[in-house]
């Protein structure tokens, strides 16, 4: 049996596919860790599986926070400024703290393999000096920053911050060995990535991890099958906390009282009272919850929209920061929803595009087709058969490999 190590950002959707392949992988009888910048809630954790926060991070505890804290500016930033924002002051910080602590952790937990976000850069980092074969998490879209792209500029840029990261820390090579050479997991499937776009075979599209992972909530499902009314679902993810009172005062008013049931995923605090036609959680059981809705009303986080369409589920992306007007493009090409501009939302447009979502079976139609494409990658069981494949793997130099 082997032993995998997984380096996770903060952010549960960065977290959330490497808990299902870690359960399975668990399942198989291999060792399982995950090493983190913060803790997270146990519940999350598969069975036999441990969460480690380094002892090391004590003394970056306030550092963290203050990162966490500012991550909703990214909804006030645009264009190449948002992508320095998140290396400059999230992902190389994030790096710098963790070294240390990651590289005392393999001593302890000897890995055979290491999964890292693409965004811990400290994963790649420190696998490198241990040499141990590294596999990159990947849960954006691949390639948006390739040369070719419309990023280009930035890509050159991000090249140039990581060479300096690597040499910081020990590693004195002229590429970038943030991503793996060996294998990248993509959460979606190559024809939705980039219409079919041309990535290296190293890159392995697995579609979505939905099995696997823990249910966390309850919720009344009997309730809302009783329903005859078209089921919505609203949610902003786990990240942007200052806009959320602003993103639902904007999302009440054409929903409210309309022949819809409407299932909302946040605090229910944060108002004093909802439409009778609402369902408000914190937290809901989404993988189970979306083999019951109709269409979504989203900001465009990348997992919840492969999850979605993975079950032929059309949606409205209301994208804010980050990644995801890249996503919405991407729902918007595949003809599987519509996209509207946050700044600019009106109760009547939001109202109008949404039965328009719902009535025109154009979009169910392509959401469908797209769900097949991410049915067929293989899902938890291919990631977990990829990763078993990589611990065969052993590393005679750095990025030099042997396979047994």
């Amino acid at each position: 049996m082997a032993k995998y190590l997984f380096v996770v950002p903060p952010f549960y959707g960065h977290i959330n596919p490497t808990l299902g392949i870690g359960s399975e992988l668990l399942n198989r009888g291999h060792e399982v860790a995950w090493v983190g910048l913060i803790e997270i809630d146990h519940e999350f954790i598969p069975a036999g599986g441990k969460f480690i926060v380094p002892q090391e991070l004590k003394d970056h505890k306030q550092e963290i926070e203050e990162i966490l804290g500012i991550q909703d500016e990214g909804t006030k930033i645009r264009g190449l400024e948002i992508l320095r924002f998140t290396m400059e002051r999230t992902y190389i910080p994030f790096c710098n703290f963790m070294v240390k602590g990651l590289l005392r952790v393999i001593d302890e937990f000897q890995p055979n393999v290491i999964i890292h976000d693409e965004n811990m850069f400290a994963g790649a980092i420190c696998a490198t000096l241990k040499n141990i074969p590294y596999v990159t998490s990947i849960a954006i879209p691949p390639g948006i920053f390739q040369p070719s792209g419309k990023f280009s500029e930035f890509e050159k840029w991000q090249t140039q911050q990581i060479l300096n990261l690597q040499e910081k820390h020990g590693v004195s090579k002229n590429n970038k060995i943030v991503y793996s050479e060996l294998l990248n997991l993509v959460y979606t499937s190559r024809e939705f990535a980039d219409n079919g776009g041309s990535f290296p075979n190293h890159y392995k599209f697995v579609g979505p991890i939905i099995k696997g992972r823990k249910k966390v909530g309850k919720f009344d499902f009997e309730k809302l099958k009783k329903s005859k009314r078209p089921r919505i679902y609203i949610s902003l993810g786990t990240v942007l906390n200052e806009i959320r009172n602003e993103f639902f005062t904007k999302i009440i008013e054409p929903f409210a009282n309309e022949p819809l049931t409407v299932i909302v995923a946040t605090n229910p605090d944060i108002f004093d009272t909802w439409p009778d036609n609402f369902i408000v959680q914190t937290f809901v059981p989404q993988s189970e919850l979306l083999l019951h809705i109709d269409a979504i009303v989203y900001h465009g986080g990348f997992n919840t929209v492969n999850e979605a369409l993975f079950h032929g589920i059309p949606m409205l992306i209301i994208p804010m920061a980050y990644d995801q007007f890249h996503i919405a493009s991407l729902v918007v090409n595949s003809g599987s929803g519509l996209s509207l501009k946050y700044k600019r939302l009106r109760t009547e447009g939001l109202r109008k595009s949404l039965w328009e979502i719902l009535q025109d079976p154009k979009y169910k139609h392509a959401a469908l087709k797209i769900g097949e494409t991410l049915q067929k990658a293989g899902g938890t069981k291919k990631a977990a058969d990829l990763l078993e494949n990589m611990s065969q793997v052993k590393i005679i130099k750095n990025l030099d490999v042997i396979n047994l």
